[in-house]
């Protein structure tokens, strides 16, 4: 599975990454290749401590927009799903069974 991760500097100078799918999974670096690099460790071992807590590897991340027709569209990047709905609403909820069928076809690793 695929993960969307955001690099910012720091006030201080420090490139800060996280994972927004993963609750609480960041790292940082001196340089943005070292918080990306980090960023991969901390992944990994951020899925194996959910995996042993018995968690939900990740939170549903989605993306929102107005569909031409009326209504809206979500889509989620990682697991590649995008889905449609008349509110917000519906289209969350479609979204997360969309994801639900894809990691049932696809398990994570």
């Amino acid at each position: 599975m695929k993960f969307l991760i955001t690099i910012f500097q720091d006030e201080d100078g420090v490139y800060i990454a996280e994972c927004p799918s993963i609750p609480g999974c960041f790292s940082q670096g001196t340089t943005e290749q070292e918080a990306e690099k980090n960023i991969q460790e901390a992944i990994k071992e951020c899925l194996e401590v959910r995996v042993e807590k018995e968690m939900p590897l990740t939170r549903l991340t989605a993306k929102l927009t107005p569909a031409p027709e009326g209504g809206y569209i979500a889509s989620n990047s990682e697991t590649g799903t995008t889905t449609q709905g008349e509110t917000v609403e519906e289209a969350l909820y479609n979204l997360r069974e969309a994801n639900e069928l894809y990691l049932e076809e696809f398990p994570q690793e």
